[in-house]
Parts: C-alpha cells; sequence; structure tokens
C-alpha cells in the first residue's frame, strides 16, 4: 500500500515550469486530491519556481488559483492578497480579475467590483460571469434599468442559469411590466422549481395576465411546497377574487394576516376597497373577515374614510418576503 502523503500526486517532473505541465497537474489534483493537497501543491510551486520574473504569467496562475481557494472558504483577506499578486504579474489574467471582483461583490462594494466587472466586459464581453455580477451590482444599488439589459445578455450568454432568467424577470416586475417578466419567471421556475422568489414572480404575473386558474394552482402548490407562504396566500384570494368567489378568496387573505401581524392593515384595506368598487363581492368578504377579527368592525365601518393613498391592490406590491 502506498504510504505517500496525497500532494505528493502526481508525480512531478525535474522542470515542472511551463504552463502546460502545471494546468495538467492542477486538472490532476482538482480531480482527486482534497483542496488543501492543491493548495500545498500550489505553494510550494511558487517557492521553487527560478527566476520569478521570468515566470510571470505561470506565478499569476497560481496565485488566482490560491486565491480563488481561499475565497471558496470566505478568507477574503487571504484571497484579496493573492488575487491582488495575480492582477499585478499579469493584468491580462482575466480569471484572477473576475475572482478579485467577486471578493467586492461578496463584501457588498458594488462599485468597485462593478468597475472590474465593466473592465473585464472591456476584453471579453462575452464572459457571462462578468456579465451576470455586473448586472447585480446595478440591481443591487436600486439601478434596475442599467440592470435589465444585463441580465437580459446574461441569459443570451447562460441560458440554462435560472438566476439570469430570475433577476431578468425580477426586473421587468419593478418597472411594472409583468407581462414582459413572465416567460422570464416561467423559464426561472423551471430550471429551478424548488426556488420560491421565481413561482412568487410567476405567480403575480400569471395573475396580471388574466391567467387566474394557473395562478390559483400554482399558489397551492407553493403552500404545499414551501409552507405558509404570504404572497402565494395574496395572489390567490387576488385571483379568487376575480373570478367571483369573494368568500374563498376572504379565507386566503385571512390566513396571511393570521401568520403576519402586518398583513392585517392589508385585509381591512382590501375590504375596504370592495366595499367601494366591488360592492356585490364586499358584504360576504366582510362577513368572512369579520368572523375571524370582529375588532375589524369599527374599521369595516362605511362611514369611516377610506385611505386611497394606501395599497390595496396586491398586485402592485412587493412580493419580496
Amino acid at each position: 500500500m502506498s504510504t505517500a502523503m496525497p500532494y505528493n500526486r502526481p508525480p512531478l517532473k525535474p522542470a515542472l515550469w511551463s504552463e502546460e505541465d502545471i494546468e495538467e497537474a492542477i486538472g490532476k489534483l482538482k480531480g482527486t486530491e482534497p483542496p488543501e493537497s492543491l493548495r500545498f501543491f500550489l505553494e510550494k510551486r511558487i517557492e521553487e519556481i527560478p527566476q520569478p520574473k521570468d515566470h510571470t504569467r505561470l506565478l499569476a496562475r497560481l496565485h488566482n488559483e490560491i486565491g480563488l481557494f481561499w475565497l471558496q472558504k470566505e478568507e477574503m483577506d487571504r484571497a484579496r492578497t493573492h488575487l491582488d499578486n495575480a492582477a499585478s504579474l499579469d493584468p491580462e489574467n482575466i480569471r484572477a480579475a473576475y475572482n478579485r471582483g467577486n471578493i467586492s461583490l461578496y463584501e457588498e462594494d458594488f462599485e468597485d467590483a462593478l468597475g472590474r466587472y465593466e473592465a473585464i466586459l472591456a476584453k471579453e464581453p462575452d464572459h457571462g460571469g462578468a456579465t451576470y455580477n455586473a448586472a447585480l451590482c446595478h440591481a443591487l444599488t436600486g439601478r434596475v434599468a442599467e440592470a435589465l439589459p444585463l441580465f437580459e445578455r446574461a441569459v443570451v450568454l447562460s441560458p440554462d442559469y435560472a438566476g439570469a432568467h430570475f433577476w431578468a424577470g425580477e426586473c421587468l416586475l419593478h418597472l411594472e411590466k409583468p407581462d414582459a417578466a413572465l416567460p422570464y419567471f416561467h423559464q426561472a421556475s423551471a430550471l429551478n422549481p424548488d426556488h420560491p422568489e421565481s413561482s412568487r414572480g410567476l405567480a403575480i404575473c400569471l395573475f396580471h395576465a388574466g391567467r387566474h386558474e394557473e395562478a390559483i394552482c400554482l399558489c397551492e402548490h407553493m403552500l404545499k411546497a414551501f409552507g405558509p407562504e404570504l404572497t402565494a396566500l395574496r395572489v390567490k384570494g387576488d385571483a379568487l377574487l376575480a373570478l367571483g368567489n369573494p368568500v374563498e378568496a376572504a379565507h386566503s387573505h385571512i390566513d396571511m394576516a393570521l401568520i403576519d401581524f402586518d398583513a392585517r392593515e392589508f385585509l381591512v384595506n382590501r375590504a375596504r376597497c370592495l366595499m367601494e368598487t366591488e360592492p356585490d363581492k364586499a358584504p360576504p368578504y366582510v362577513r368572512c373577515v369579520l368572523d375571524h377579527f370582529p375588532d375589524f368592525q369599527s374599521a369595516l365601518d362605511p362611514q369611516e374614510p377610506f385611505h386611497k393613498d394606501r395599497p390595496q391592490d396586491g398586485r402592485s406590491q412587493s412580493h419580496a418576503q
């Protein structure tokens, strides 16, 4: 039985300094050994390379791999040191530049991250990761209009990546374009059925499209799959109202108020809105509400002024939870 330590495999050649040989050795280690063995191998190669100034590209490659190792372990200071070394040794090393941008993104230094991703895209416009992450930097700082075309581009570059579809849909929904958002949320849900946020967006878009039965079916699936879901209960209730079933709609909205105290104001406002805009649906809806919350009687007094500036329609509210 061999007693060799893992970091001694694969066997090293007497002069393992070419990029091709290093690449081959790294690939073998990644496929057969634990990450610590790869780190040990990389650090030893950096120590042993003769005349470092003659091997700057190779050294940059090694520092990038060590930086990636520490990045995956969320050791950001160590990762930053190696990735900065890689970038200074070889400014054209796209992988090091991308990984360095990811540190800034992880630390929520969005402007620094964005600058790094944009520099990558200036050299490599079809870099999928930089495109998606640059879009994230815009979206997470409220620049939705700037984020949208980048997310749409990320969908083209990585059509099987659910995150790109989800964020494109999210931006369009934020811009009040639910019809355009619908196919993105549909694909995001298909690619990642276990992602609640994609299902929430899809449910809202189905409701906006008048596809109420589909919206109800999806909401019921969400309640079974994800547990108590405010968006699912709200959209289901809205869809039931649209189909002329105020009693079941009230029960769905009441369930919201039972699991989230803040949803009680929504419930009262929805009832008041119905009293003014759809008086035929209001009585059974209000009766159900008062059966569960009799203390809402004064709030639902028709003589009380109705605050129209409060959000009444769940369709216009954020579906974030």
